[in-house]
């Protein structure tokens, strides 16, 4: 009888195993190592191909990293194709990539890759600054890209000859001069002297040639973004990119799309409008000329980035993205020429239009997501990344004829819907205290139960021209496995709800609007009945430190703070950050003929209302938001008797990067969340 039973109770014992072994668990903290996401995928001209890029961790080396792969375009046959490189960018007839990567001179080069027989790339270039931005000719025959062009100090002396003469001296370096205000950037720390300008190859050859100089840079930044694209006429000859290409550019917000000849190595402007312009692209048949940006008169409010399209040589002008009023990201045109495809942010989505030469747009999709497209192949189809609040980026096709089915080709993260327990993620809709309608979302713990109290983070996004919503973010899903609410609210000054929206807090920011939003979000998450009104706490980094610091100073309803590469003293944040232009253009006036605006508007000045104990975390080598604000922030804090600790995070500058670092910022902020809940079993700091 036993040995009849044996067989029967080690299957169930089994089945039972699995049943365990198949329990999703929450997120865990090594779980951010495992995480994937894709991201530019670029689609072969004649539509059989698609390259995309699969983002990971690489743990040994504590970076993130990312891998080339390669697909058919129904997403059969994966393989990686390229260990090293970027920059990526097919041939017009699909036979070969051209990419960046480390060459035979340890500098990064040009390398083509023959697709047909795709085994090592050729190294065609020899150059002595790095490419970027490869833009292939009509005709392929050539590619033009930016590369930077070194220049020389604008200030030298001679030493003294007696000094000069002697021998065998370890002197230290010549001094660093600075004349222009582009002088630093993140993560990079001092710039070298020189700028960026245009270049085009032979890829037959390797012959290179310089195409444009002098003392201005081939290239544009647009709120943060690199709009520094290249586009070729059509008939090979010129080759169009935006530069503000006057003296003293780093003192004017501007810029214009130009163009320049192959031939004579003559530049000439083509948008005629005073504005900030980007991203030029031509017409498949020659005629226009498509651009991004807006117009650049002085403005108290945020200018979105508008879609434009004009004859090719700059004259009759139209917005086709029409009356959207909301930011263009990318665009490129139907294969017609008579429309383009764009994405632009809505309600925390982003979709995907079409809009005529006469710009009329028109939604093609909907849903819960946020779509990025990024190419379109000769027969119409369209290739992009889709993500959402809960799901990391995949990328995914979609005709041109059918823009109901988004084919989703990648599944790179199956894992953490089938291993991990996570709770919901939904959207929740309230008024602020001036009747305007505000959004946010809240995430759910991973063992939610609507009957029970949870303590309630408010994570401030950064921007602040920027937006919470559909798109996933490892932090909040592992602050939800802790046992918190996270409350993620589109405070004003977020993306996706118009100009009037995004502008009202620009000059007042931080300031009373801002703040009121932010606690209408927590107001709002406090009437659905599970969030604890004694154990709710707040942080966030960059803009979402700025408010921080702001909503301490004027309420005391958190239990502790921490505020994140914050930015605290509006007048000596202007002159230290690393692109001080943009903080003087959205003040009324200058601090030196009316500081009232600046002061008013700086947290600092507020310290001594905080009552709220407030960590201040920031990256060591932070120009963002300069590493000197966090520590006047600290030092204020410490003397009016706020309990602090100032976290310098090592090998960091803007925003925490380092995966690493990432877990020690969320580690950290608990350990401070914690000491002053009333809920744990020794408060205090």
């Amino acid at each position: 009888m036993k040995n009849i039973l044996k067989p029967f109770i080690l299957l169930l014992l089994a089945c039972s195993l699995s049943v365990v072994a198949n329990e999703k668990i929450p997120f865990q903290p090594q779980d951010i190592f495992k995480l994937k996401s894709a991201g530019n995928p670029l689609i072969s001209p004649d539509g059989t191909r698609i390259l995309y890029q699969v983002y990971s961790i690489d743990v040994a080396n504590d970076a993130p990293t990312a891998e080339t792969w390669i697909m058919n375009a129904d997403g059969s046959e994966k393989r990686q194709l390229i260990r090293e490189g970027g920059g990526f960018a097919w041939s017009p007839d699909s036979s070969q990539l051209a990419y960046v990567a480390a060459g035979s001179n340890e500098k990064a080069q040009i390398f083509l890759l023959d697709m047909n027989k795709p085994a090592t790339g050729l190294e065609i270039s020899d150059l002595d600054e790095s490419p970027w931005g490869l833009t292939w000719s009509p005709d392929g025959k050539s590619i033009a890209f930016y590369s930077f062009v070194p220049g020389e100090s604008p200030w030298q002396v001679e030493l003294p000859e007696a000094v000069g003469e002697l021998k065998g001296a370890n002197w230290s370096a010549d001094p660093l001069v600075i004349d222009t205000l582009n002088f630093r950037a993140d993560r990079a720390g001092y710039l070298p002297y020189g700028n960026d300008h245009v270049f085009v190859i032979a890829v037959d050859s390797g012959e290179t040639r310089q195409l444009t100089s002098g003392d201005w840079t081939a290239s544009i930044i647009m709120y943060g973004a690199n709009r520094s694209y290249l586009g070729w006429h059509p008939n090979g000859n010129s080759v169009f990119f935006p530069a503000l290409m006057e003296e003293n550019p780093d003192i004017s917000y501007a810029g214009y799309i130009n163009e320049v000849s192959l031939k004579t190595g003559e530049s000439r402007r083509v948008t005629l409008e005073e504005g900030v312009w980007g991203s030029p692209s031509i017409s498949p048949d020659g005629k226009y000329l498509a651009y991004i940006g807006f117009d650049s008169a002085p403005s108290p409010v945020y200018q979105m980035q508008e879609l434009w399209v004009s004859k090719i040589d700059g004259s009759d002008r139209r917005r086709v993205s029409g009356d959207l009023d909301d930011t263009v990201f990318n665009y490129f045109w139907a294969n017609d020429s008579e429309a383009l495809y764009f994405n632009l942010a809505k309600n925390g989505e982003r979709q995907l239009y079409r809009t005529t030469l006469e710009g009329k747009p028109k939604m093609l999709t909907k849903g819960k997501h946020m779509l990025t497209p990024t190419s379109l192949s000769a027969d119409g189809i369209l290739s992009g990344t889709k993500g959402s609040g809960t799901e990391p980026s995949e990328v995914f096709v979609t005709k041109t004829r059918n823009f109901n089915k988004l084919n989703q080709l990648t599944h790179l993260n199956d894992w953490l819907y089938d291993e991990r327990k996570r709770g919901a993620f939904q959207r929740i809709d309230f008024v602020s205290a001036d009747g305007t309608p505000v959004q946010q979302w809240l995430q759910l713990p991973s063992d939610f139960d609507p009957d029970k109290k949870y303590p309630l983070i408010v994570w401030i996004h950064g921007g602040p021209y920027s937006a919470y919503g559909e798109y996933y973010q490892e932090t909040v899903d592992y602050l939800a496995a802790k046992g918190y609410v996270v409350a993620l609210i589109n405070y004003r000054s977020t993306l996706g709800y118009g100009t009037e929206f995004a502008g009202g807090v620009t000059g007042g920011f931080p300031g009373k609007q801002d703040f009121e939003d932010i606690m209408g979000g927590v107001d709002a998450a406090l009437a659905e009945g599970y969030v604890d009104a004694e154990r709710m706490f707040v942080a966030g980094c960059s803009a979402g430190g700025i408010e921080t610091a702001w909503v301490v100073a004027h309420t005391d309803r958190f239990k502790a703070a921490v505020a994140m590469c914050a930015i605290v003293n509006q007048i000596s944040a202007a002159g230290t950050a690393d692109y001080p232009i943009w903080g003087y253009r959205h003040r009324a006036k200058p601090f030196w003929e009316d500081p009232d605006e600046w002061l008013e508007h700086s947290a600092i000045m507020y310290v001594d209302q905080v009552k709220t104990p407030t960590a201040v975390f920031v990256g060591e080598n932070d120009t963002g938001t300069p590493v000197s604000q966090s520590l006047e922030y600290f030092v204020a804090l410490r003397l009016v008797g706020v309990p602090t600790k100032l976290v310098l995070l090592r090998d960091e500058g803007h925003w925490f990067i380092k995966p690493v670092n990432k877990i020690r910022m969320i580690e950290y902020m608990l350990d401070w969340f914690n000491q002053f809940d009333p809920a744990s079993q020794s408060p205090g700091p």
